[in-house]
């Protein structure tokens, strides 16, 4: 198509120009990087942030003793079989809560911003 009269061309940024830009955007990237170590940190620091394999071993003891509590109670079988259902459901529980609270980019979520 060729240009009109009066009508400006687009220019081709500099090599210079372009050196800037990419020098920009990494140092976005390392602040944004930055931001989420320090953020992390903090979340140690105020005890925020829990160690899942300990966690787990806490509401094991905690589902044990509920479970010797159940079978020496006075209760029809059903209705402990039911209660000792759900308790044996508490590692799927501690799982997606654990999911849906990481901030950890998943490879999807990696993909779409790209």
């Amino acid at each position: 198509m060729p240009w009109q009269a009066g009508v400006p061309r687009p220019r081709e940024p500099s090599l210079a120009e372009q050196a800037v830009v990419d020098w920009n955007q990494a140092r976005i990237e390392t602040q944004k990087h930055l931001a989420q170590k320090y953020a992390l940190e903090n979340q140690i620091t105020r005890a925020e942030v829990l160690k899942r394999t300990e966690l787990a071993k806490g509401l094991a003891l905690i589902v044990d003793a509920f479970t010797s509590r159940i079978m020496a109670a006075d209760m029809d079988r059903k209705v402990k079989e039911d209660i000792l259902k759900d308790l044996a459901s508490w590692p799927l529980v501690l799982e997606e809560v654990a999911h849906g609270q990481s901030r950890l980019e998943t490879k999807k979520e990696t993909q779409t911003k790209a």
